[in-house]
């Protein structure tokens, strides 16, 4: 008798570690949740707020905020998620920039070319957003921002650029 009850309470054992295993494995997380709309709430925030005096403090504090937002983005991000993240990103390089900040904002131009492989924004006026921070930032030659040539910036940009560069030289 004894012999048939060990067998009894290990197949019982196994069977509720199964079960237990299983119903953890179909639990869908709460903390994803909670961190997408903290995620979320922090981005909206930063988005909606406008900058109306040309203050360099004022865009240094926005670059930090964004950042520091970002770091509670989700770990595996929808497209949605994804999308706000590099325009959070963007912000952030782009208030860089306007505080002064350029060695922080080339880093941080770095780390969104990495994390963001092969994916870029568009600009309203169709350029894309890493071609012309990259040509800002001295990233890419100004040689490159010729006529005809195939960097994604705006024309302004680059016959500003061109401008610049002439007048330094003559």
């Amino acid at each position: 008798m004894n012999f048939l009850i060990k067998p009894a309470i290990k197949t019982i054992v196994l069977c509720s570690l199964v079960a237990t295993f299983v119903g953890c494995a179909n639990k869908i997380p709460v903390v994803n949740e909670i961190v997408n709309s903290e995620f979320e709430d922090c981005s909206s925030a930063i988005t909606s707020s406008k900058i109306s005096a040309n203050n360099p403090a004022k865009y240094h504090l926005t670059a930090k905020q964004a950042l520091s937002c970002l770091s509670s983005a989700p770990f595996s991000p929808s497209d949605t998620d994804k999308t706000l993240m590099m325009q959070l990103h963007a912000l952030a390089i782009v208030n860089l920039v306007k505080s002064g900040e350029l060695t922080r904002a080339k880093s941080e131009q770095n780390r969104f070319k990495r994390h963001y492989r092969h994916t870029d924004l568009m600009l309203v006026d169709g350029s894309s957003f890493v071609d012309s921070l990259d040509l800002l930032l001295g990233e890419v030659p100004i040689s490159q921002a010729d006529n005809g040539s195939l960097l994604n910036a705006s024309a302004s940009l680059k016959s500003e650029l061109r401008r610049q560069q002439y007048w330094k030289a003559n």
